[in-house]
């Protein structure tokens, strides 16, 4: 079984990345799941009444950073501006630590970045972040220094690429390994704690009881991934996709198709805690408060859980509990 280091590798995986670019013709980019997501006739769209109602501006919400009530319903949330994730494949924008960097994929399959000056600010026009193709749903850690990312175009596998500070470019990515991809499956939906010591991700697991699939986690321990397991209690009987966690690791928001615990229809966003990161999330909640009959998706969630970034539809929106 292979292990992966995660600051090592960087000469191995030039050659590796050279040859599977060169064995994917740039005509066949079909996106990390547009095989794999409900019908079209499910994929809907927040409507213009969605997304109007929730256009108030960052004004509306509490300021990034403010302490809040965890155990408090999310309050109304607004649209974030300047950011249109890849809605064909139902991609995600994930941000910095201080929301004012966020990084997506865009329909196509280039991995791209973008910035704005405050955390209530429009985001600037987007910028490449990584010079490979068919590259889908980037996430980072919490000091951005660690890249991992979907990259194929069917049996999608997750990569990984490092930099030694924050303000320079990414090195040659490399596959994270056997111990976490599964070559006859495709590994979407990445998602690195913010501490950098698990990585959540969807694997796409037909046949096995289940029409699409479900979330798993590998721990990271010295920088090398471990092996990669179902999260428990967490999954359901149909699709659950899109996990985000809090920098602690003790809070989950996902998004499920589920027909229990109160779900409005397509998928809706759930969540879960556990009393720490060696013990199993417990007792799933619907986040009631922000769903709704058409698709909600979690895309980045605050370190201290107190704010919600999610896409409906291409649109990305914020959400916060009360403040103190």
């Amino acid at each position: 079984m292979r292990r992966l280091a995660l600051f090592l590798l960087v000469a191995v995986a030039q050659t590796a990345c050279a040859a599977d670019a060169a064995s994917t013709p740039d005509d066949q980019v079909a996106g990390p799941s547009a095989r794999k997501n409900p019908p079209p006739s499910q994929q809907t769209q927040g409507s213009p009444a969605d997304v109007e109602a929730s256009s108030q501006g960052g004004g509306g919400l509490p300021p990034a950073g403010a302490a809040c009530q965890a155990s408090k319903p999310f309050l109304a949330a607004v649209l974030v501006s300047g950011v249109d994730a890849d809605d064909t494949g139902y991609g995600v924008a994930r941000l910095s630590g201080d929301e004012l960097r966020a990084y997506y994929s865009s329909p196509t399959g280039t991995l791209l970045k973008t910035a704005r000056t405050s955390s209530t600010g429009t985001f600037a026009q987007s910028a490449p972040l990584l010079a490979v193709s068919k590259a889908w749903q980037p996430t980072l850690s919490q000091d951005e220094r660690v890249l991992v990312f979907s990259r194929g175009d069917d049996h999608e596998q997750l990569y990984i690429a490092t930099r030694g500070a924050s303000d320079v470019p990414f090195g040659t990515p490399s596959l994270v390994g056997t111990t976490v991809n599964n070559a006859s499956r495709a590994q979407i939906d990445p998602y690195l704690r913010g501490d950098g010591k698990e990585l959540f991700f969807h694997r796409y697991n037909p046949g096995q009881g289940k029409e699409y699939g479900d979330i798993h986690v590998a721990a990271i321990v010295g920088g090398t991934v471990q092996p990669a397991r179902i999260l428990e209690n967490v999954n359901s009987p149909t699709d659950d996709r899109w996990p985000v966690v809090t920098a602690d690791g003790l809070t989950i928001y996902w998004a499920s198709d589920r027909t229990d615990l109160g779900a409005k229809g397509n998928f809706d966003i759930y969540m879960a805690r556990r009393a720490s990161v060696t013990s199993p999330f417990t007792t799933v909640t619907n986040v009631a408060e922000l769903n709704s009959s058409t698709a909600e998706r979690p895309a980045w969630v605050s370190a201290d859980g107190c704010r919600l970034y999610f896409q409906k539809g291409p649109s990305l929106l914020v959400a916060a509990r009360p403040p103190l």
